[in-house]
């Protein structure tokens, strides 16, 4: 593999293999280790929002642009920003020989399970607007943090993917058992059936509230909690659950269009020019990808339903392919408006923000799909999605979130795995060498959570870019990709 390495290093002109490696294995290390001594503190738990040096920050620093203060954990930690982590911690600790980061994961999930999962709702504080509060050690509001009104509330953000509730099973069935329950929550208390993508922490039972102009039913959340509940399903018999997965299963099957694609969410007033009657190719990529994925889960135990689960995602996929792609110019849609096909959204290659993923995050939908089993189609739109990577060097003017060069890393090398195309392994090397050039400061373990930024934050996703670069450097060490497979929980 490092012969292979060397060649596509040459083709496009980067550093040396043997250079690569030793830089990216040391940035990755470096900066796995000061986030376990940043946990140790605090029973394992990793501050959300820290200084370049790993000491956490007790005040909340500027927002980068298009950061929403109601989405940050200062003073927190969030676990679902840290899943990239814990999955890096395990694997660096076994091809390097670094036990203290495989016992920072450990202590990280056992301090998790044991103190701050019990909930009225069995829902967890974490996700878009809740954490676990590490001053006052009780779970902590992020609406409350940023000034404004709003109960303690459940999004799931990003999804727990098969390997984490494995461990969090082995700790506490109970208490991963009752967060899928709570999952019903997310369902509103009113005759026609509907969700919000929010639900109370603090209490049981579902939404109390009314039909609201917009609906905020995403169709990615569907499949976060279709995952969630097959790796308890798998495991043993719940009539409960087994209902509330058909009432997942079903919800969007029953309300896609004609064309297979999804809504944005199922009601949006005319007043919200960027998402009214807009059909989302994102997020039917997305759900999917998670019915593959939970259908690989529920195969043994449930075969009718993991069957159903994969002809549906097969369907929606058919609607991604077919929608009106200019591959040829490297355009891939992200979204089109459902009466007007004119109005159109494509992806870009950097610069992500709320509501608005960068093509490689596309590109990880496919590449998820392609590894659970969708046909060679998911793959070669993948292509499509992140040739424009290989040319398109990091911007260096503008605030990029850490997790772009993750995804665009991430991405590359996967491609590189799939097909064994060199051009893929040489151009993961050169965003690589780029981001830590832009984001790891000189002396300073930890990167930035953006560009412009000057603290590493969760909530930024930097856990994806260091994932990301611990990937590559096993990689081009020569190590199975079974240590560490590719990181797709930005769903």
């Amino acid at each position: 593999m490092r012969k292979r390495a060397s060649a596509a290093c040459a083709i496009l002109g980067v550093m040396s293999t043997a250079i690569a490696t030793e830089q990216i294995r040391h940035i990755a290390t470096t900066s796995l280790q000061a986030l376990a001594a940043a946990a140790a503190p605090h029973q394992g738990l990793v501050p959300n929002v820290l200084d370049l040096a790993g000491q956490a920050l007790s005040e909340r620093p500027p927002a980068i642009t298009g950061q929403r203060q109601g989405d940050r954990a200062v003073r927190g930690c969030n676990l679902l920003h840290d899943i990239p982590l814990l999955e890096a911690w395990s694997a660096a600790a076994q091809a390097w020989d670094l036990p203290e980061l495989a016992a920072a994961g450990e202590a990280y999930l056992d301090t998790w399970m044991a103190q701050c999962t019990d909930t009225p709702s069995g829902l967890w504080p974490w996700g878009e607007h809740a954490f676990w509060d590490l001053i006052t050690q009780a779970p902590g509001n992020s609406y409350e943090q940023a000034g404004r009104g709003g109960g303690l509330t459940h999004d799931h953000l990003r999804q727990a993917p098969p390997w984490f509730w494995d461990r969090c099973w082995q700790r506490s069935p109970q208490r991963v058992r009752a967060f899928c329950h709570g999952l019903d929550n997310h369902f509103k208390d009113t005759p026609e059936l509907e969700f919000l993508r929010h639900a109370a922490i603090g209490h049981k039972g579902r939404n109390a509230m009314d039909r609201t102009a917009r609906s905020c039913d995403f169709p990615r959340h569907t499949g976060l909690y279709l995952v969630d509940l097959a790796c308890v399903l798998a495991r043993e018999d719940d009539a409960a659950l087994l209902a509330q997965l058909h009432l997942w299963l079903d919800y969007w099957w029953q309300r896609q269009e004609p064309s297979g694609l999804l809504r944005i969410e199922s009601r949006t007033p005319s007043a919200n020019d960027s998402q009214y009657e807009m059909l989302t190719v994102n997020q039917t990529a997305s759900l999917a990808a998670s019915l593959l994925e939970a259908a690989n889960v529920l195969d043994a135990r449930h075969p009718a339903v993991a069957t159903t689960m994969r002809e549906r995602a097969a369907h929606y996929l058919d609607a991604v392919y077919t929608a009106p792609h200019d591959r040829a110019g490297g355009s891939y849609i992200f979204d089109l408006r459902r009466d007007d096909p004119s109005i159109v959204r494509y992806y870009g290659t950097w610069g992500s923000r709320y509501g608005r993923p960068v093509g490689a995050n596309m590109a990880l939908h496919l590449l998820a799909a392609h590894r659970a089993g969708a046909d060679k189609r998911a793959l070669e739109d993948a292509t499509v999605l992140m040739r424009p990577c290989c040319t398109e060097p990091l911007p260096q003017e503008s605030e990029i979130m850490a997790k772009d060069p993750g995804l665009v890393v991430q991405c590359l090398l996967e491609l590189y795995l799939r097909t064994d195309d060199q051009t893929w392994l040489g151009a993961a090397q050169a965003r690589a060498g780029e981001a830590i050039a832009a984001y790891w400061q000189p002396g300073q373990p930890l990167p930035r959570g953006a560009t412009g930024g000057h603290h590493y934050e969760g909530q930024l996703m930097p856990s994806i870019l260091i994932h990301a670069l611990t990937r590559l450097a096993l990689v081009l060490e020569g190590h199975s990709d079974d240590l560490l497979p590719m990181d797709a929980t930005q769903r």
